[in-house]
């Protein structure tokens, strides 16, 4: 618990085996309420891995993508019915889950609504260039249309409060990592308070990788979202930006 507010940590994993121990055991049992692992049909020892450490642990029978692994965390925090802010962690160990306070603090503070974790020492993380070149182009583009001020959206640590997974059609969004750029605009369209807080990041061999053709993928599915967003702002709204943008009730 932090400041009153009674925390839930999301570790979504897939192959995890090598780093998901090390995640867990940085997860800062002292303010985190509950934690799970989502596991998304690894073929490893990741569920076995999860179990071992005592840890609540949900697996998919077969792969099913990364936003249907993350909607079923949100599912699974909405269930536990006490959880007033709700952490995004990946079990590959890419973002430090000690940082976990200073991320979550904004929130708990009433600033603002959802936190992304900021990926600073982008060098020293060894992120490869053409990722560091593509985030900035797009966090520049999503500032424009969102008008915004953050310095990035494609962290995969967030936090986030239960109202926002109440209000927004994340049930309905993509499967696939295209689930994240869809999140974050729902998060801006419903006018909740968005901040960045900056978190180290590493790579590393034994983390997921993305490789350069999904970047590509991902950076087109990012600006689908985004445009989608502006393009309803102005009026345009098309069946796809209907459905994302539509505000619900979930529970």
């Amino acid at each position: 618990m932090l400041l009153g507010k009674r925390i839930g940590a999301i570790i979504i994993a897939y192959n995890a085996e090598r780093t998901l121990e090390d995640t867990v055991k940085l997860v800062p049992r002292d303010i985190v309420d509950y934690v799970i692992i989502c596991d998304d049909g690894s073929t490893d020892r990741t569920r076995e891995i999860g179990l071992f450490l005592g840890v609540d642990t949900f697996s998919h029978e077969k792969n099913k993508g990364a936003g249907a692994n993350t909607a079923r965390g949100f599912d699974i925090m909405l269930q536990k019915g006490d959880i007033d802010i709700a952490v995004l962690l990946h079990g590959d160990n890419q973002y430090d889950p000690g940082r976990l306070p200073q991320v979550i603090a904004p929130i708990a503070e009433g600033r603002c609504d959802m936190v992304l974790g900021s990926r600073v020492d982008w060098q020293q993380g060894n992120m490869p260039l053409y990722k560091q070149l593509g985030n900035a182009l797009l966090t520049g583009i999503q500032n424009i249309i969102f008008s915004q001020n953050l310095s990035d959206y494609a962290t995969g640590y967030k936090a986030f409060t239960r109202e926002i997974l109440q209000t927004i059609n994340y049930r309905e969004n993509k499967n696939n990592f295209e689930f994240d750029p869809q999140f974050n605009v729902q998060v801006l369209m419903h006018g909740f308070r968005v901040m960045n807080v900056e978190v180290p990041t590493k790579y590393f061999a034994e983390a997921s990788s993305v490789t350069f053709s999904k970047s590509v993928l991902y950076g087109y599915q990012t600006l689908k979202a985004a445009f989608a967003y502006g393009f309803y702002k102005i009026g345009i709204r098309t069946a796809y930006a209907q459905k994302l943008f539509k505000k619900v009730h979930n529970s």
